[in-house]
C-alpha cells in the first residue's frame, strides 16, 4: 500500500512561480504565454517525478536547489523538442502540403500536377 502523496512548500512555490511566470508572459504576448504554459506543464510533471525518484533515494538531497536544477533541465529538454518539432513541421509537411495543393487546384490527377518556378 503506498502512502500518501505530500509536498513541501518549495514544491508548491515552484509551482506558483511557474504559473506567474507564465501569466506574465501571457499578459504580455498572448501567444508566447500559451506556449510557456503548453512548455512548462510536461516539465513540471517531469520534475515531480524525478524529485520523488530522488527523494525516495537520497531524502537529504532533495532541496530546493535540486528542484529548480530539474525544472530548468526539463524545461530545456522539453523546448529542444518543441524546436525539432517545428522543424521537421516546416521542413517537411510544408512543402507536402504546397505539393498536395498545387496537385489539387491544378484540375488534373496528381499525375499531372507540376510546379512551375517562374524566376524573371
Amino acid at each position: 500500500m503506498r502512502g500518501t502523496w505530500s509536498f513541501s512548500l518549495s514544491s508548491l512555490m515552484l509551482i506558483v512561480a511557474c504559473a506567474a511566470g507564465c501569466a506574465w508572459v501571457g499578459a504580455a504576448v498572448p501567444v508566447l504565454g500559451i506556449l510557456c504554459g503548453v512548455l512548462a506543464v510536461p516539465a513540471l510533471l517531469r520534475t515531480v517525478n524525478l524529485v520523488v525518484r530522488e527523494a525516495t533515494e537520497q531524502p537529504s538531497q532533495a532541496g530546493v536547489a535540486l528542484k529548480v536544477l530539474i525544472f530548468f533541465e526539463s524545461l530545456l529538454g522539453i523546448g529542444w523538442i518543441a524546436i525539432a518539432c517545428t522543424i521537421y513541421a516546416v521542413g517537411f509537411a510544408a512543402p507536402g502540403f504546397a505539393l498536395g495543393a498545387a496537385a489539387c487546384s491544378s484540375g488534373g490527377s496528381s499525375s499531372d500536377a507540376r510546379i512551375v518556378l517562374d524566376l524573371r
